[in-house]
């Protein structure tokens, strides 16, 4: 068949999701996502802190049959550090966060290991958080940690403007 390569003979994506608040809208984003993935084609392998919505998001995805690295917390040095062991025990192609927090827990670490990285946005910025000190501090450390991953995709046209203007992009 020349140099065409047999749909059996192509390796399998593998893909780190990491979830710091595996919660409704991050469980039925994967659901619905990853659902329509042909399971042939990849592996997943699941980070989050345990909990019972962490088991509930590894059921979501169960025909994937996902290895779960739990956090002890969902801090997000205990999010860094689960990722991290599931970085060493794992050969992973893709890293793909839930969220700008879990984006800024495991940002260095995926570029150090030279890992593509892929955040999903899920979140809105309000007025109300943008006039905190703290956030306005959070929204500095979360540009540079996004400065480090290749693609910030937003789940909608409103969470892309809300981005794109608290962002200042």
């Amino acid at each position: 068949m020349g140099d065409r390569m047999n749909v059996q003979d192509r390796a399998r994506l593998r893909v780190l999701l990491v979830a710091r608040w595996p919660v409704g809208g991050i469980r039925s984003y994967l659901r619905y996502t990853y659902g329509l993935l042909p399971r042939d084609d990849f592996d997943l392998v699941l980070v989050g802190p345990e909990s019972n919505d962490l088991a509930e998001c590894g059921r979501v995805l169960k025909q994937f049959d996902p290895p779960i690295y739990a956090a002890a917390s969902s801090s997000l040095r205990d999010i860094a550090r689960a990722t991290a062991r599931a970085l060493k025990h794992e050969k992973i192609d893709l890293v793909h966060s839930q969220g700008y927090s879990s984006a800024l827990a495991i940002a260095p670490w995926v570029r150090l290991k030279g890992i593509p990285h892929v955040v999903t946005a899920h979140d809105m910025f309000t007025d109300a958080l943008s006039r905190k000190l703290s956030i306005r501090l959070g929204k500095i450390a979360l540009a540079g940690a996004l400065g480090l991953v290749d693609v910030v995709q937003p789940t909608g046209a409103a969470v892309e403007a809300n981005f794109r203007t608290n962002m200042n992009i």
